[in-house]
């Protein structure tokens, strides 16, 4: 049908074969063979019908045990079945070189029962993390930095301990672009207000929540006498990082003024801090703190990334 429609478009004389200029045919002095072609079957084989496989490296069992792990190539998809009660499946990848690396684990994407988590870590435990969801999904995805080559282990389970055919996941770890910007990083040690690192109002500071016991301050400055409002946001949690953070304010008296754990909603991991300032709350200094830490039973790890957006504005210049 395409080629008629093609034909049709275009005209006869852009085609040699058209009706009107085909040639004479030969004079046909032997009959044409009409029987139909004798096709030798004996050695093709039967015929596979069984489905196609979900992705281009299945898993291979047993893979239970960091010993066990199956290697699963960069940017390639690697699927498999929890098929008995407990079942986990673990596969293993290396980052050649410094970067950003995203792991992708799909279940309910596919419509599948899968209720997935994924597990991740390296050789010496610096990358401990767990993640059971992505913005918009079940299914887990996790986005982090990497400061040198490192091999890290995936596992993947259910959250329910559900099994059985369809219970089917797929996994994929890939180089990643830095998914969000910053104008400048923490410094350590930074986890007093007293070793605050002092910034400025429109500073982006990108900083690791290394431990769960972990805190990292900052130290901003408010004029003096003036109604301000400071606003304090994290950006972490919506572009794959697992850390579950909060924000503190704290005054010039060192006492806590407004805390924050959540964004936009209650399902947003985000946090957004806004506090008004009025014109006396400077009186005791003008220099105040704010503090990063994970919520409690939040870990922490160098996958726990997050970047500390800080403004203040002038709202009563006094004029």
């Amino acid at each position: 049908m395409p080629g008629f429609i093609l034909l049709t478009m275009m005209g006869c004389r852009a085609f040699v074969g058209c009706a009107g200029d085909l040639p004479s045919p030969p004079d046909q002095t032997e009959p044409i063979d009409t029987a139909p072609e004798v096709v030798d079957t004996a050695d093709t084989g039967p015929v596979d019908t069984g489905p196609p496989p979900l992705c281009e490296w299945p898993e291979e069992e047993p893979n239970s045990t960091l010993g066990q792990a199956q290697e699963l190539p960069m940017e390639t998809w690697g699927c498999g079945t929890l098929e008995t009660a407990g079942d986990f499946d673990i596969f293993r990848f290396s980052l050649e070189s410094a970067g950003w690396v995203k792991v992708w684990v799909r279940g309910q994407d596919l419509g599948t029962s899968s209720n997935l988590q994924l597990t991740l870590d390296d050789a010496s435990y610096d990358y401990t993390t767990l993640v059971t969801s992505s913005p918009g999904s079940l299914d887990p995805i996790l986005v982090f930095p990497v400061e040198e080559p490192n091999t890290f282990y995936a596992t993947i389970a259910d959250q329910f301990y559900g099994y059985g055919e369809d219970y089917i996941w797929q996994i994929i770890a890939s180089e990643a672009k830095a998914p969000v910007l910053w104008t400048g990083s923490e410094v350590e040690p930074n986890d007093g207000i007293q070793d605050g690192l002092l910034i400025e109002t429109g500073d982006r500071m990108f900083g690791l929540i290394d431990a769960g016991s972990d805190a990292d301050w900052f130290l901003v400055t408010l004029p003096e006498g003036v109604e301000s409002v400071v606003t304090a946001r994290i950006e972490a949690w919506n572009y794959g990082s697992p850390i579950n953070a909060r924000i503190s304010l704290y005054d010039g008296s060192e006492s806590r003024v407004a805390t924050s754990a959540i964004g936009v909603n209650s399902y947003d991991l985000d946090p957004i801090l806004t506090y008004e300032a009025d014109a006396d709350a400077t009186a005791e200094g003008t220099v105040w703190g704010i503090k990063v830490e994970p919520r409690e039973g939040s870990g922490g790890g160098l996958a726990y990334w997050y970047v500390l957006e800080v403004m203040v504005e002038m709202t009563d210049t006094g004029l």
